[in-house]
């Protein structure tokens, strides 16, 4: 699936992010001069790096599976043939003065946070009222479920 990239970039994100954390509190402890906090400086520390060992290892895993972390529900949302959001090129073709001019480009996806549907974002092109071939753009919002809920731009 096409998205699989979106989420490949927010695991490597937030390594980064998980990163500069353990790397402030291993600093943190080495210059500390109160022995009283040593010990908690310590295991701050250690559980900054072992969260980022978790990460890291669930990021490997990601990379080997295509659209890891992305729940079945949403799956089925998409063609297999071309990672199209099949009820947003329905939606848009509806809309077009020449649906048989429909071409998918690309479509990009972002679960919502606290699952609560999904973005998806298309790039397609088709034949505006003059007949010339245009590029669009269009991101919708969808529940869990396919339903649609909005049109973001």
């Amino acid at each position: 699936m096409p998205n699989r990239h979106i989420l490949w970039l927010e695991l490597r994100e937030r390594e980064k992010v998980l990163q500069r954390e353990v790397d402030k509190a291993w600093e943190a402890f080495e210059n500390n001069t109160d022995p009283s906090k040593q010990e908690q400086l310590y295991e701050k520390a250690s559980e900054a790096s072992r969260r980022f060992s978790e990460l890291s290892k669930y990021i490997v895993k990601a990379k080997n599976q295509p659209g890891a972390g992305i729940p079945q529900a949403i799956k089925k949302q998409f063609s297999i043939y071309d990672g199209s959001h099949r009820a947003l090129v329905k939606m848009v073709k509806n809309d077009m003065h020449d649906p048989k001019s429909f071409d998918h480009d690309n479509t990009r996806l972002r679960v919502l946070p606290n699952n609560a549907g999904v973005q998806v974002t298309m790039t397609y092109r088709g034949k505006n009222r003059l007949g010339n071939l245009v590029k669009e753009q269009v991101t919708a919002q969808f529940d869990m479920n396919g339903k649609f809920i909005k049109v973001v731009e």
